[in-house]
């Protein structure tokens, strides 16, 4: 590898074939010994790997550091800026796959919190395409891992995975006392939206440093001055109200994925079709206290002077960091702004620039006439406003960068790390 490599370049060339990637899983799982959980889905051919806090702790840091898929794509991929007929999958690169066993199709993603970067497989085992999440400086220490020799690049990058502290992106964990069918990731969601909803709803105080909820459907929820408190509370109300998850009694039975592209406009084009997720490859556990998952999350409490035009309400970023934003609540519904733009905007005035940003974006908050009757009426409308720019953070013309129509506001969805630099604004119409 030249020098200037990127961290994606240098960590497809240490793992050029699904084979490698396979190889590199496996040793990261050996190299932690204990600290790994490993979940499979797709009749195991899906894996994730997390890392337990310590030796002899329940506790799970609840985002993952690898997913390896051995029979293909970890996700159904779009292309939606394509014409129809260009094929989802990038085309087959040149020259001959090595003569290596079990070679075949995957994707593997090496994750590091919010951070992530994917090698994906072609049929003949050779990697294919790379991506990474938005950072740039995704997995920037990688390349000194690598380069410092002495070993395969396969067991030096299997070193460097091994010691990602993934800890250090948040406080937050799962106590996951038994396999779930989704997995970590749904039981970390449900606590998650759980939460997020309570701390918007004001129904935890401000003095809470801890909030817990069940990973089942979210109900059991408790808080305390301390993780120790919160804990207590939370398990004497799993003893007394056992949570469970929402499980149709009769599931429908699931249509072919299948999707379709067409052009909406000139070079403007969407997807439309179904989207399954992977099959578990366990059951449910059964539904007693030692078995319900219980996600803790270390709130930190609200340093900001108060201020006359809103109040101080606590978010949730993607790993429960605490984030903060002022929310003026009224008959109409509310406006919400980031802890990062209280002092860029000018309060007083915000709803007039709302007003202009929606007249300038064609905004409207009329209800839908063509929502089905037999779904629940939307009658809430929140748009989400732009006041800087995404990558330097420096003014610009306040304008929208989204709109959503929903039952409900859905409070769980509002992300703090988003918001902080955001301002959203919800209001009610007829549904």
């Amino acid at each position: 590898m030249s020098d200037g490599a990127t961290p994606a370049e240098m960590i497809r060339e240490a793992i050029p074939t699904s084979r490698h990637a396979q190889m590199l899983f496996d040793m990261v799982v050996s190299r932690l010994g204990d600290l790994a959980v490993v979940e499979t889905a797709n009749g195991k051919t899906q894996f994730t790997l997390y890392r337990r806090e310590g030796p002899d702790s329940e506790a799970v840091v609840p985002w993952p550091l690898l997913r390896l898929g051995v029979k293909g794509r970890l996700s159904t991929v779009v292309m939606l800026a394509a014409p129809p007929g260009t094929p989802d999958e990038p085309p087959p690169r040149p020259g001959k796959a090595p003569k290596l066993r079990n070679l075949g199709p995957g994707e593997i993603e090496v994750h590091d919190g919010p951070h992530r970067i994917t090698v994906a497989y072609g049929d003949d085992g050779r990697w294919m395409e790379t991506s990474r999440s938005k950072d740039e400086d995704a997995h920037a220490g990688v390349i000194a891992s690598l380069a410092q020799g002495g070993a395969q690049p396969t067991e030096l990058l299997a070193q460097y995975v091994e010691g990602i502290d993934l800890a250090r992106h948040s406080p937050a964990r799962v106590l996951r006392p038994a396999p779930l069918p989704g997995g970590m990731r749904s039981a970390w969601n449900c606590g998650l939206y759980a939460i997020r909803d309570a701390l918007f709803d004001e129904r935890i105080p401000p003095d809470a440093a801890c909030a817990i909820a069940d990973g089942f459907s979210g109900a059991a929820l408790a808080w305390g001055t301390s993780e120790e408190e919160a804990l207590d509370a939370w398990s004497e109300i799993v003893r007394r109200e056992q949570p469970k998850p929402h499980i149709p009694e009769n599931p429908p039975e699931p249509e072919p994925d299948s999707l379709t592209r067409r052009e909406e406009a000139p070079g403007v084009f969407s997807a439309h079709g179904r989207i399954s997720g992977p099959t578990p490859d366990v059951p449910w556990p059964e539904f007693v206290p030692e078995n319900t998952p219980a996600v803790i999350i270390r709130l930190e409490r609200c340093q900001h002077a108060a201020r006359e035009w809103g109040a101080w309400t606590r978010l949730l970023g993607p790993q429960g960091e605490t984030k903060f934003a002022l929310a003026r609540r009224d008959l109409d519904g509310c406006t919400i702004v980031g802890e990062r733009l209280v002092d860029v905007v000018d309060l007083n005035e915000i709803e007039g620039v709302l007003d202009r940003a929606d007249v300038m974006s064609h905004v409207s908050i009329e209800p839908r006439t063509n929502w089905p009757e037999h779904l629940p009426s939307l009658n809430s409308v929140s748009v989400t406003y732009c006041f800087v720019d995404d990558g330097t953070r420096e003014p610009v013309e306040p304008r929208v960068s989204g709109t959503r129509q929903t039952h409900g506001f859905v409070t769980r969805e509002l992300d703090g790390v988003q918001v902080q630099w955001q301002v959203v604004r919800q209001r009610w119409v007829e549904g």
